[in-house]
């Protein structure tokens, strides 16, 4: 349901405007194509400027994680806690050292969880995927669930709505 939403929000406030706009020298497809195209372009331009960001400040993150360590281990032994010297260094070692043992309980641990990281992902998929249609026959597709959305009574013989304020019990002389 909220991928479904979150299609709606795309179609008719993102990509809407560009589909509509070229209609008159453009098949619709087409126009669907490239505001897909352009949407996902932009949104691929967005994730490597801050790849780029991150990979540019990666040496600079390491420095300040093996520095940082440094600085609790110091602050460990001082009070109040008066802990051993390098006792945040001895911690990282038997973290290392446990992950290194375990690594295939923990290796299924993390492929089992999987479906949680695949969730994530299937809804914005659906919600594309529900883009697509709303935006090539959208208008179509809100016309025909309205005409078909009052009970068979209220529509005339050849399948349309009848007129509003027609009795429930319309007649096609009333349509």
């Amino acid at each position: 349901m909220i991928a479904v939403f979150l299609a709606l929000v795309i179609t008719s406030s993102v990509l809407r405007p560009p589909v509509d706009l070229p209609t008159r020298g453009m098949p619709r497809a087409l126009a669907v194509l490239l505001a897909l195209l352009g949407a996902a372009a932009l949104v691929g331009g967005i994730l490597a400027l801050i790849g780029t960001t991150v990979a540019a400040e990666w040496g600079r993150l390491g420095g300040e994680r093996h520095g940082g360590l440094g600085r609790i281990d110091r602050r460990l032994s001082d009070a109040p806690f008066h802990l051993h010297p390098g006792t945040a260094t001895d911690l990282k070692t038997r973290i290392g050292d446990f992950v290194a043992s375990h690594r295939s309980a923990l290796l299924s641990t993390a492929l089992s969880g999987a479906r949680r990281a695949v969730e994530p992902v299937t809804g914005p998929a659906l919600a594309v995927f529900c883009s697509v249609f709303l935006l090539h026959s959208g208008d179509r597709m809100w016309t025909w669930g309205c005409a078909n959305s009052r009970p068979a009574p209220a529509r005339c013989g050849d399948g349309r709505a009848a007129p509003p304020g027609t009795p429930s019990r319309a007649t096609p002389a009333a349509c």
